[in-house]
């Protein structure tokens, strides 16, 4: 485990990506799309809020946690997640206040091109941060 900025054990870590897999599993999740800080800190300890980008976090059964944001908050993820580099993704500035190219068009790219399973996807509705809409964005690459 990294020696920055992580105040949990990886056994805890462990504990709680666990507790989610097994909510996943009773709601029949494939991929849930974490958005919230709170949630997204509590899975992987990201500790960088930002109001105005997107960022996220996406959980398989069995692969650790992958950290979604724009390329430039990649340094804040690498010095605050338990996760290694591998589990980083992210979208270049261009798809921040776009009108031609919204960040979760880079997002559904992202899970189809990682093979990622999409049957069914879980977003937080209930999030002023991530809007109804915003998961509407390019997730027709991904529902077929």
């Amino acid at each position: 485990m990294k020696d920055h900025s992580i105040h949990f054990l990886l056994s805890e870590f462990n504990r709680r990506i666990e507790i989610t897999r097994n909510e996943m599993q009773s709601r029949d999740l494939s991929l849930p799309i974490v958005s919230d800080p709170t949630i997204m800190n509590w899975l992987t300890s990201y500790d960088v809020w930002c109001f105005y980008v997107h960022q996220c976090v996406i959980l398989k059964m069995d692969i650790l946690p992958i950290w979604f944001g724009r390329e430039q908050d990649r340094g804040g993820a690498l010095l605050t997640i338990f996760m290694p580099e591998t589990s980083i993704i992210g979208c270049t500035d261009h798809n921040v206040q776009s009108t031609e190219v919204h960040p979760m068009d880079n997002l559904a790219t992202q899970i189809y091109n990682l093979k990622l399973p999409s049957k069914r996807i879980g977003v937080e509705l209930d999030n002023y941060w991530f809007s109804a809409v915003a998961s509407l964005f390019g997730f027709e690459k991904i529902a077929s």
